[in-house]
């Protein structure tokens, strides 16, 4: 069983679910991203609102590189993004130098950067983020904070990610919203539903980012 959650997005706003692992935060980010059906709620999403979702699993083509594999998802999206924003994306992620190596060859902090580039290259409008900061040094998490407030301040994107530890999601005026399910109920919450009341559960981006 879940919990009730109820939150609002205004555009550049982001937003953190905590709690330890277990908890069911990355169930409600699936819901979000239209992943998870099987829920009792409402989920609706905008017309033109483009989605960028990062999940924990390792998500990079193995058989292209760092650079290949942001270019590839600008492309995807139908974006002309191209090197040089690859390029910018690695160097402000400390991963200048990098850009021709394979997934393979990186660190675990150094895929999730790279895969947080990939994302960030498709210019989403809603980030959905499934602990960016693990596996990463203070140095590196500093850096992926200050891209995401730089991304959603020029964009007016909004952010939803996941984290176990309040402090560390830290980024300028998040809003945290625990979620309360005991780890112990993990497993039957997944096999079930995602106990979100009739009234609740909406995500709503404000503007003209439409609503999830």
């Amino acid at each position: 069983m879940g919990c009730p959650l109820a939150l609002r997005l205004g555009p550049g706003e982001g937003a953190a679910l905590t709690g330890p692992s277990g908890c069911g935060k990355s169930t409600y980010l699936r819901v979000a991203a239209g992943l998870h059906t099987c829920f009792e709620g409402r989920r609706r999403v905008g017309g033109g609102v483009r989605i960028g979702y990062m999940p924990q699993e390792p998500c990079l083509l193995p058989f292209r590189t760092v650079e290949q594999n942001i270019t590839g998802m600008a492309r995807a999206v139908g974006r002309k993004g191209g090197t040089a924003e690859a390029m910018l994306l690695c160097r402000r992620l400390g991963l200048e130098g990098m850009e021709g190596r394979y997934p393979a060859a990186l660190s675990g902090g150094q895929y999730r950067r790279a895969m947080l580039a990939r994302t960030l290259a498709a210019a989403p409008r809603l980030l959905l983020l499934d602990e960016p900061f693990t596996g990463l040094d203070g140095a590196a998490r500093a850096l992926v904070r200050n891209l995401l407030d730089a991304y959603l301040t020029r964009t007016g994107a909004a952010l939803l990610l996941t984290s176990h530890d309040a402090e560390e999601a830290g980024l300028a005026e998040m809003k945290f919203y625990p979620v309360c399910s005991p780890a112990g109920q993990a497993e039957d919450f997944r096999q079930t539903t995602v106990k979100v009341p009739e009234r609740v559960g909406q995500a709503w981006i404000s503007g003209n980012h439409g609503i999830v």
